[in-house]
């Protein structure tokens, strides 16, 4: 009975809005007296070991095809990580790629099993193809009694949201780069100026961003762009500096980037759907330009139709592909320009 009396709750749309209110403020409040330990990020305590080597040699995968890195481009540059959560193997895996210093950092500190994050980090050093890339890791990471990472190589900073980075970070980067942390940031202007102070001329940035609403309303019998319909002011109070996603759409990331004379490339990761899944359906490859009947069909359309009248500005107004679009891969270079990086790349 109570189980049912929970799942009627959790369909009511004030109910929803209410418990995220709270939730949010409760994360606030833990932040502000300083507890930073969360499971938000600790996405390997799910996983097998195998699951969790394949999740970094993944993300590594797409930082290089998305952003068409050549290993030239990274031999002696540094580079800043947003958002690792419970794992730093994505960045082992690039300074063992000739980046020469990694920096991470986080506003959790997400719970996690060091023995497990040992193993991991073990099995991606031990599939490694030159002796070069194993001498690169060896020097940033002594696994041989637990985990010691070389500061000259990595450090690794909690407790600070990527939007205050700058404030941590004095000398700026060669490459930016994270995966599902940009979309939690609320305070945008604020984001954008600090990554930009973080990024060298030439730099890039490298960000996987994903536009949903976390299954809040959609998990729950709702369409997937009802988070939209929500005022401002009520919508802060549900995710401002807390874990909850800011409903930045791509539009917002093409338009911050661009105002900054950027040259950018933004590719659509996943669409809206029905149905909430943590792990949806994405379009391989990724694509800049989306074909109807071949990427999405006449249903995505008609739901963007039916919610388009309740959704509040500046959402009412976006064109069609930009609604479309729930999970998107962006890369940016800041200007002076090289030749590297996408084709699709824009110049302005």
């Amino acid at each position: 009975m109570i189980a049912t009396f929970r799942k009627r709750l959790k369909r009511q749309k004030l109910a929803l809005i209410a418990y995220t209110i709270l939730h949010s403020t409760i994360v606030r409040w833990r932040f502000r007296m300083g507890k930073i330990d969360s499971f938000t990020g600790s996405t390997h305590m799910k996983f097998s070991d195998e699951q969790s080597v394949a999740y970094c040699l993944r993300q590594y995968n797409e930082y290089f095809q998305y952003g068409h890195l050549q290993p030239s481009m990274l031999e002696g540059k540094t580079m800043l990580e947003y958002g690792p959560g419970d794992n730093v193997g994505v960045g082992l895996l690039f300074i063992a790629a000739g980046i020469s210093f990694y920096a991470a950092t986080d506003k959790f500190d997400a719970i996690r099993d060091v023995e497990k994050e040992r193993r991991i980090y073990q099995k991606l050093r031990d599939g490694l193809g030159t002796d070069a890339e194993r001498k690169r890791f060896d020097d940033a990471v002594d696994l041989s009694k637990g985990i010691a990472f070389n500061p000259k190589r990595v450090r690794c900073v909690y407790g600070l949201g990527a939007e205050d980075a700058d404030k941590q970070f004095t000398e700026p980067f060669d490459f930016l780069m994270s995966r599902g942390v940009l979309q939690e940031i609320y305070e945008g202007e604020k984001l954008f100026n600090s990554m930009d102070k973080l990024l060298k001329p030439g730099g890039w940035m490298l960000h996987k961003v994903d536009h949903r609403d976390y299954g809040l309303f959609n998990a729950n019998g709702f369409p997937a762009l009802e988070f939209l319909t929500i005022s401002d002011p009520v919508y802060q109070l549900m995710a401002k500096r807390s874990d909850r996603p800011a409903r930045r759409l791509m539009n917002y990331y093409r338009e911050q980037m661009q105002r900054r004379g950027y040259r950018t490339a933004f590719y659509a990761a996943h669409l809206i759907a029905d149905e909430y899944s943590a792990n949806p359906v994405e379009i391989v490859p990724h694509k800049v330009n989306l074909e109807k009947g071949r990427d999405y069909t006449e249903e995505h359309v008609e739901m963007i139709r039916k919610i388009r009248p309740r959704l509040v500005e500046p959402f009412r107004s976006l064109p069609e592909a930009d609604l479309l679009v729930s999970g998107s891969f962006e890369i940016a270079q800041k200007p002076p320009f090289s030749k590297d990086g996408p084709p699709e790349c824009v110049a302005l």
